[in-house]
């Protein structure tokens, strides 16, 4: 910060200049959109996030309880998307909000069907982690708990659809 550098670039490669020592060297990335961090240059606090990956998470999960093992293996089992940072975010409420509290609520998450990041937050938030389960999951319709879809249409040869044509 406030001192002048420069940097020499080539096709491949970009090297970063303070007076006549190399500071640092990063692989040129091609197009107009994209970065890349240099772990080196990461602060250190961010440096602990960043090694947090998905055998890191499982251990961590393991260690908190089966239930929240159950959700993290739900997110990572999800092939569209890599779920890691939502994963590190859930175990992040360990530390804010012990480790009982998040295996509750993500026995809650479990059992409504939702194993996600902003389902256990909002859990979380409301203290909704202190009412039983059983409770909470026998108010709810049988289309929640039988897995059926709610918003799927009829289909010509389902009884309703018959009903309804002369």
């Amino acid at each position: 910060m406030g001192k002048e550098i420069w940097a020499k670039i080539s096709d491949t490669m970009v090297w970063i200049y303070e007076g006549y020592t190399l500071k640092a060297a990063h692989v040129r990335l091609l197009g107009r959109r994209g970065k890349r961090t240099v772990p080196d240059h990461v602060p250190p606090k961010a440096q602990a996030f960043l090694l947090r990956d998905h055998a890191w998470c499982l251990k961590r999960a393991a260690a908190i309880g089966s239930a929240c093992l159950q959700v993290v293996e739900a997110l990572f089992d999800d092939k569209v998307m890599d779920n890691l940072r939502g994963v590190q975010g859930i175990l992040s409420f360990a530390d804010k909000n012990g480790e009982k509290r998040l295996e509750a609520a993500c026995e809650r998450a479990l059992a409504y069907g939702s194993p996600r990041y902003h389902t256990i937050k909002h859990i979380l938030n409301r203290a909704l982690d202190t009412q039983p389960v059983a409770e909470a999951v026998s108010h709810l319709p049988e289309i929640y708990r039988s897995g059926q879809s709610r918003f799927a249409r009829k289909t010509p040869s389902s009884p309703i659809h018959k009903e309804a044509c002369p």
